[in-house]
């Protein structure tokens, strides 16, 4: 099967047809890595090379282009193959570099994973088809990096790192040119995902909780926090969530 510029073999091994398809137009790089995701193929040798060695030349491709591509990379059924690709061949670094630096950001020991990127990788596989709740899924630990604070007892923690990874998804958000209520969505469930999920939370507090992301929001901030609760090999229970949607059913209902 053969594309453009692109051929699968038999062994279902995309390949390049020729290199100068990339130099003339880098985006192409973030199509191949999308492809082979969606194909669930395995990127050829000298391609890998190929993309790997002119991974900085995706900085030059189209913001708007970039935007489609990863818009689609990242609603495919298991999103994370077409950004690992992008983290191994060096285009992370280039398109977002804070989420990058995760992969150098040790998670908490309890988690199952080594790192922070790791984590938001299983978070983003076991979430929900929707792009407003991938984006978030994909940013919200992206302030890590920024807020590790190290302690002499071995402990780590991201203070406010919500804060900076809202911040860091408007910046790259903004910069590809993604609708203006997508960003705004995406940046507030980002800000307020780390809210207190306690079986013995109040009525008043759920109705602080939906005042405070909007109610046109509440759903897709319960959906980041069980993506992020599922950001581990490890089986986690969400019950604590699917007590707050009920108080929170029980909120909207009443303002209905």
């Amino acid at each position: 099967m053969s594309g453009l510029y692109y051929t699968i073999n038999d062994a279902n091994v995309i390949e390049l047809n020729d290199i100068k398809y990339i130099l003339d137009e880098p985006g192409l790089m973030i199509n191949f890595c999308r492809t082979a995701a969606q194909k669930s193929c395995t990127i050829g040798v000298k391609s890998w090379l190929d993309i790997y060695q002119h991974s900085r030349l995706i900085k030059f491709a189209s913001p708007s282009y970039l935007r489609d591509e990863l818009s689609e990379m990242i609603m495919v059924s298991k999103p994370s193959v077409g950004f690992i690709y992008l983290e191994e061949l060096l285009l992370l670094d280039q398109i977002f570099p804070e989420l990058a630096k995760c992969t150098r950001v040790p998670q908490s020991r309890r988690s199952g994973v080594k790192n922070v990127f790791e984590h938001t990788m299983f978070a983003l596989d076991s979430s929900l088809s929707d792009l407003t709740v991938r984006l978030a899924v994909l940013f919200h630990d992206s302030g890590k990096p920024e807020t590790l604070q190290c302690f002499p007892d071995g402990r780590t923690h991201f203070f406010k790192h919500e804060y900076v990874g809202a911040d860091i998804a408007k910046k790259h958000l903004t910069r590809l040119q993604f609708n203006t209520d997508i960003i705004n969505d995406v940046c507030i469930l980002i800000k307020c995902h780390m809210f207190d999920a306690d079986p013995k939370i109040t009525q008043s507090g759920v109705k602080r909780l939906i005042q405070r992301v909007g109610v046109s929001r509440i759903y897709r901030l319960l959906l980041l926090r069980e993506a992020d609760r599922q950001g581990t090999p490890n089986k986690i229970s969400l019950r604590k969530i699917k007590n707050l949607r009920k108080k929170v059913d029980q909120e909207i209902g009443n303002l209905q």
